[in-house]
This record gives C-alpha cells, structure tokens and sequence, in this order.
C-alpha cells in the first residue's frame, strides 16, 4: 500500500469537497457506497447560518477524485473492495472511515444516507435542496 499516494487521493477530495462549497469552515460528510452499479454519493453540509444541514450533488471534480479512490483500492495487491466511505470534514480537521462489511444492494442509496447523516448531525434536521 502506497500511503502518499493515498493520501494524495484523499486530500484531492477534500480540496474538490471544499472548492465545490465555498469554504472550509463548515462541517461536511461525503457518504460514498461502492455498489454493483458504481458509486453512490451524497454530500451533506452545514449551511452558514449553521443550522440547516444541506445535500448537493458531487460535481465532475468530486466524482473524479472519488473515482480515482475507487481505482486504487481495487488495485491493491489485497484486492478487497470497500463497500463505503464516510469523508468527514470539521472546520478543516478530515476523518475518513472506510467500511468492507457486505451493503445489501436491495436496499436504495436514500435510504442508507439518513441514518449516517445523523451520525454526523445529529441535532440538526436534514432538508435537502
């Protein structure tokens, strides 16, 4: 595993996440699940007034750093597939979990989305634009 390389991938999402907002002084989720159709992303924020946490789609430079994410595990000499990813940014401070447990793919990437949104938001209701 080439960790500068990783970790040139995961500082290039977070420079497309915070670009594709505006600013880095937020708190920002990017929920990604590595389907049999691809990837499934969601992007959650909080808004300035800082209570109302808002959803928009990834723009070509999100999808594209996501992409390439997705590339190089699969590439891995392991060869195990993550199935998602939780991109956490708290005014600049990034965590990153990445999960390898089965997602039943019968079960829509909406439905999966809320309950880590509050994980990560909890006392704040979600209205997506």
């Amino acid at each position: 595993m080439d960790y500068d390389v990783q970790a040139e991938i995961y500082n290039d999402i977070g420079v497309a996440i915070v670009e594709q907002i505006g600013t880095v002084e937020t708190k920002i989720l990017v929920y990604v699940v590595n389907g049999e159709d691809g990837l499934d992303c969601s992007i959650l924020y909080l808004d300035t007034d800082g209570r109302h946490t808002r959803s928009l789609p990834a723009d070509n430079s999100v999808a594209t750093s996501l992409f390439k994410l997705q590339l190089y595990l699969e590439n891995l000499p392991a060869g195990k597939k993550w199935t998602a990813m939780e991109y956490w940014l708290d005014y600049g401070e990034v965590s990153i979990t990445l999960s390898y447990d089965e997602i039943d793919q019968d079960v829509p990437h909406w439905e999966r989305s809320p309950a880590v949104a509050k994980k990560y938001f909890p006392d704040f209701p979600s209205n997506a634009d």
